[in-house]
Parts: C-alpha cells; sequence; structure tokens
C-alpha cells in the first residue's frame, strides 16, 4: 500500500511534533532536577569535604581497622590509610591510574587496632556509572594501609578494593573489608587467606540520582537531631550536677557551725554585718542633715 504524499507529510508532521514534545520535556525535567539540587544545596549546611552534597558522588568513611602487622622493632605500627577512586586495579594497565585522586587519614600512632574520627572523604563518580553496568564494573575504591616511618618509606601493611558494583539501591554500606597483601610471584600459589593482613572497617554510600541525594540528606538530618538531643541531654545533667555541688556547699557552710553556739553566732553576725553597716550609714547622714536644721529653728526662736 503506498501513502500519498500529503499522509507522508502528516505522519512526518507528527513525528516531529512528538519528538519536539519529547525534547521539551526532558529540557523541563533536567531544569526541575537542577533547581530542586540547587535548592538543597542551599537548605542543607554540610561541609563539601565530608559530606555529599549534589548527585554522582561517592562517600568513603575510615573508622577503624584491626589485626594489622607490625613495622617497628617494638611491635606496633604508625598508620594512616589513602582512600582513592580507580578504574580497574590490574598492574597491566598503569595509565587508569593517572588520573586517580588520593585522599588520607591522619596516623594514629604506636598500635595496631586504630581508630579514627571524622575522617571521610568525597569522590565524583562519572554519570556513566549509574546506568552502564561495563562503567559500573570499572570503578572501585581503594584503600591503602601504611606505617608512617621517621626513616625510610612508609611500610605497606595492606590493602582492600571496594567495588561500586556491590553498592545496591543507593544505601549506606558500613563493614568490615580484609586487608591483603600485594599480589607477587611469591604468593600466586598461595590461598588468598594467606595474603590476609588484617581488615579495616568503612563506611561507604554512593548516590547518583535526586531521590538517593534526599533519602541521604534525611538521612544525616536525623543524626543530627539524634547528636544534638544526646547533647542537650548531657549538658542539662552537668548542669543539675553543678546546682547540686553549689546547695552542697552551702548548706555546709551554713550548717558547719550549729554544734558550737559561739561560732554560729559570730557566723550570723559576718552575715548579717552588711546591712547592719548600710542601715547605720543611713541613720548618720540622716541625723547629719537634720542638725542643721534644728540649729537655725532655734536662733529664729530666739
Amino acid at each position: 500500500i503506498y501513502l500519498t504524499s500529503e499522509q507522508n507529510k502528516s505522519k512526518y508532521n507528527k513525528c516531529s511534533r512528538r519528538s519536539d514534545i519529547d525534547a521539551k520535556h526532558s529540557s523541563h525535567t533536567r531544569r526541575d532536577v537542577n533547581t530542586i539540587e540547587d535548592d538543597l544545596q542551599h537548605i542543607v549546611d554540610y561541609d563539601e569535604g565530608l559530606f555529599i552534597t549534589k548527585r554522582n558522588q561517592v562517600i568513603v568513611e575510615v573508622l577503624e581497622a584491626t589485626g594489622l602487622k607490625s613495622s617497628d622493632l617494638n611491635g606496633l605500627s604508625n598508620p594512616y590509610c589513602m582512600v582513592s577512586l580507580v578504574q580497574g586495579k590490574k598492574k597491566k594497565h598503569p595509565s587508569s591510574f593517572a588520573s586517580k585522586i588520593s585522599r588520607r587519614t591522619y596516623k594514629v600512632e604506636k598500635t595496631l587496632s586504630p581508630q579514627w574520627s571524622r575522617q571521610a572523604f568525597v569522590f565524583d563518580v562519572p554519570e556513566k556509572a549509574s546506568y552502564d553496568p561495563r562503567e559500573t564494573r570499572r570503578l572501585s575504591i581503594l584503600c591503602v594501609v601504611k606505617s608512617s616511618e621517621k626513616f625510610g618509606k612508609d611500610k605497606f601493611l595492606g590493602q582492600a578494593y571496594i567495588h561500586l558494583r556491590n553498592l545496591k539501591d543507593q544505601k549506606e554500606d558500613v563493614g568490615w573489608f580484609p586487608l591483603m597483601g600485594k599480589l607477587g610471584q611469591r604468593d600466586i600459589g598461595r590461598d588468598s587467606v594467606d595474603r590476609v593482613r588484617g581488615s579495616i572497617r568503612l563506611r561507604v554510600h554512593w548516590v547518583h540520582d535526586l531521590t538517593g541525594l534526599i533519602e541521604y540528606n534525611c538521612l544525616w538530618s536525623d543524626r543530627r537531631l539524634e547528636t544534638l538531643r544526646r547533647t542537650k541531654v548531657g549538658m542539662k545533667r552537668q548542669l543539675a550536677n553543678l546546682q547540686k555541688i553549689a546547695k552542697e556547699k552551702q548548706d555546709c557552710a551554713e550548717f558547719s557551725f550549729v554544734g558550737v553556739p559561739a561560732l554560729a553566732t559570730m557566723y550570723k553576725k559576718r552575715k548579717s554585718a552588711p546591712f547592719e553597716q548600710e542601715n547605720t550609714s543611713k541613720v548618720k547622714e540622716e541625723r547629719a542633715a537634720a542638725q542643721p536644721l534644728r540649729f537655725q529653728g532655734a536662733r529664729a526662736v530666739e
């Protein structure tokens, strides 16, 4: 069946209108998403270095480590952790590590079970990784634990890989990850369990759309409110303790002389002395002011 030229024109016009409508709809949705994201940045007052502030970001917080190897003669280490977002992990492709950005925690001296506080790092993730599984498989988080040395190079203690493909549904993942040794020629025949050099505890969260960003902000807002509630309860407890101590001191000062009547009367006199001094000074002033008036009155009578 052959269509006439008018029918072809009408069909072409309908298709073009649909494409225009789809383009306008997509542009409107992008504008709406961008405006909502901008509004969230104005509403939320989180630090950019410690919290996720926009889409397509992953945050890694280093919490603690345990079972580390000793690097000094005293049987301890000075561990710190380096965190980076890498593409791939094979040594055959060194160019894949060229664009990685490493962040570092502070060192904890003389311990094999370090704990860190407020050591969170945010990395930008390519937008393509949110919908392309091949791109997601290539990206992973690399955590390298080293021991800080005064002389020579810092000693390697272990490393852990966290793949982005394992972070599901934009939910927070808190857990222990094994620290593995570097795979060399001697380790080819060894089991992976023999290469474990301890473990590291991390909090990882990947956000790649607006829904995940809002849920992330709600989660941390609830946590901040809970922290403020605990702080308020603690401050009230401290205030009550201070008031109790002050009252006990006052009671001890008042009733310590009850057993000795003479000391008790002396304490009462000292306590009431300022008021008596004020009263006597007022009386003297009134008398001094009244004397000239009497003298003048006597003269007038004479």
